[in-house]
């Protein structure tokens, strides 16, 4: 009697811990992400309206519009390897010390960009140092989200781990919204203020942010995870050839989980700001703050989606997103078409709060879920880049090209989010449910705990 209640009493002590540690490891993932965010898409809403004009100068409208768009690709072609790197650091030197490095290279990048001279100070050197800056911020992102999402899922409770995963995704709608929000404030300056330099602030800002979120990282500890793997000599020294060699068709499945997410963000927060300004003649600044909202409030849609996978399992929540983005891709486009702030507005908020969110917000917690602790930080950052790089990099160009090619229209765009909608169906229906199981690689420890696998975190982790 005295034994159990000396068991119980302990383990409520180090599950009131262990809680408190999850709060702190939730705040850090998702300002730390939100940041992270902030600084990639702050280009992305510069590449749409003010990169062309200033770095582009003399060329036809659209092409200009392109060749800043093409710019913006750049990051997703360094994206791949800053996820080697950094995923190679992840699972040999630790989550925490990773995460720090992406953090400080990508403010240096998004800082670098706001000052840089335009093409008429220094000509072709002028877009050459802008892709530089962009290739910096690609290969920083590389290895961000593998890393926050481990720090939130490897401290989760198995049957929240949908909830607390949501933790970094939420840091990227957050992100978005004080980007798109950033570019609303300077647009509302005069033209030639805005052009000369109010579109320079929102890059300079990230200083601040980026001293906030060091602040936050450096008070979260090591995941239990990677201590584990630490105390029991586990860590492998070749990570990537190890995930490539036990668990490539996992990696394939994330791949084609992935594409419709990045196509569609894309679509909704670049190229729809390019293309409602430039083709329908839309008030920017009523488009932004269109966006804006959508981010906003993708906030707790993706916390809600999140915590519903932890009830009735990740797949139906991903299938239900990929379907809903199907049958909406078309309305999507009717309403931007209107050239109404109002509608254009709404088709931003349902596609982003219902499709993109049901499936955004599960990514984490399925992707972890699908690979062991000994390379997992490699399985996120690589299969979600490589799918990034097939999907993010490209779509800004090829939506572009798709309208070009329709005379103005955008149908085929819709036919575009369809088709890669169907490839996340396939992959989600070839790949197993994971939903309130032990993660991977930790089932034997779990076991031998004699602990429930979902009772507490320290009972999970410990």
């Amino acid at each position: 009697m005295h034994e159990s209640a000396s068991t119980a009493t302990a383990t409520a002590t180090a599950t009131a811990i262990s809680r408190a540690e999850l709060r702190r490891v939730g705040w850090g993932s998702f300002v730390g992400t939100a940041i992270e965010w902030y600084d990639f898409f702050v280009f992305s809403a510069a590449s749409a309206l003010v990169f062309a004009p200033l770095f582009f100068p003399g060329a036809d409208p659209l092409v200009g519009v392109l060749s800043a768009f093409a710019v913006f690709g750049t990051g997703f072609v360094a994206r791949p390897f800053g996820a080697i790197f950094f995923g190679y650091l992840g699972d040999r030197i630790g989550r925490k010390k990773t995460l720090i490095a992406t953090l400080l290279m990508m403010g240096s990048g998004t800082f670098l960009v706001g000052c840089l001279p335009t093409a008429e100070q220094i000509g072709i050197w002028a877009p050459v140092l802008l892709v530089v800056c962009r290739l910096l911020q690609g290969f920083a992102t590389g290895g961000e989200w593998g890393g926050a999402t481990l720090v939130a899922i490897e401290f989760s409770p198995d049957n929240k781990r949908g909830k607390f995963g949501t933790f970094p995704q939420l840091g990227n709608g957050t992100g978005i919204a004080l980007s798109t929000a950033a570019f609303a404030l300077v647009s509302l300056l005069p033209e030639d203020q805005f052009l000369s330099w109010g579109w320079r602030v929102p890059f300079f800002v990230s200083v601040f942010l980026i001293i906030i979120g060091l602040i936050i990282r450096k008070q979260i500890g090591e995941t239990p995870s990677f201590t584990k793997m630490q105390e029991n000599n586990e860590i492998v020294k070749n990570p990537l050839a190890s995930l490539f060699r036990h668990d490539f068709p996992s990696v394939l499945r994330v791949v084609g989980m992935k594409l419709i997410e990045g196509v569609f963000a894309i679509i909704c927060f670049t190229f729809v700001v390019a293309f409602a300004t430039g083709q329908l003649h839309v008030d920017r600044t009523s488009v932004l703050i269109g966006s804006t909202v959508a981010a906003v409030l993708s906030v707790p849609s993706q916390y809600f989606w999140g915590t519903l996978s932890d009830r009735v399992g990740r797949r139906p929540v991903l299938l239900f997103g990929a379907l809903f983005l199907i049958a909406f891709a078309f309305p999507f486009f009717w309403l931007i078409e209107t050239a109404n702030p109002v509608l254009i507005s709404l088709a931003l908020i349902i596609g982003f709060c219902v499709g993109y969110s049901a499936m955004y917000s599960v990514h984490t917690s399925y992707f972890a879920e699908l690979f062991p602790s000994r390379t997992r930080y490699t399985a996120l950052a690589v299969s979600t880049n490589i799918g990034s790089v097939i999907s993010s990099g490209p779509a800004s160009l090829i939506a572009g090209g798709l309208v070009a090619a329709a005379g103005g229209s955008a149908w085929m765009v819709s036919v575009y989010i369809i088709v890669v909608a169907v490839i996340c169906v396939i992959s989600v229906l070839l790949s197993p449910e994971t939903a309130n199981r032990p993660l991977r690689g930790e089932e034997a420890k779990i076991e031998e705990s004699g602990f429930a696998p979902s009772a507490s975190l320290v009972q999970v982790a410990e």
